[in-house]
């Protein structure tokens, strides 16, 4: 069995033409593949691919080339997670400054001069408190899917080995 990730569209062309021209190998190939449309690949998708000779040229799978596809994906997940983390926390120092400002006295006399003024404020207040909770959400999925790949890499090299 082969792992390969296509990197750029001339690894996908140079595939397609490979497994579309073979019945049995495109049929082994969505066998193996259930999660993905042969027809619709994009760069950066991981394919398993039978052994053939039609595939001759493809890498076969190795421990290094395993361990870095598991690597890149630890990595790249843990980064992401890390961005979001970030990102809630310059959200929240944004709340924190908008509760600041709203609280000062020269713009609660704004706010009693001017009703429309302190609709867009209140709403203001409410869509900063939203942006909050929902990239806090993101963030904690992130760190439950971090989590789980892991295990999920583990299960699935072991079916590779």
């Amino acid at each position: 069995m082969r792992f390969i990730q296509l990197h750029k569209a001339a690894d996908l062309q140079a595939l397609t033409k490979k497994i579309s021209g073979n019945a049995a190998t495109l049929a082994q190939a969505q066998k193996l593949n259930p999660h993905l449309d042969l027809n619709k690949l994009a760069p950066g998708s991981v394919l398993l691919l039978p052994d053939s000779a039609e595939l001759g040229d493809g890498k076969a799978l190795a421990t290094d080339s395993w361990d870095d596809f598991q690597a890149r994906a630890t990595s790249s997940l843990s980064a992401l997670n890390q961005r979001a983390r970030s990102q809630v926390e310059t959200l929240k120092t944004e709340r924190q400054g908008l509760t600041t400002l709203f609280k000062s006295a020269a713009l609660k006399r704004l706010q009693d001069a001017d009703p429309a003024l302190k609709k867009q404020l209140d709403a203001a207040g409410e869509q900063a408190s939203a942006d909050q909770k929902a990239a806090e959400t993101a963030a904690a999925q992130l760190e439950e899917m971090q989590k789980l790949l892991g295990g999920e890499l583990g299960r699935l090299g072991k079916l590779l080995a």
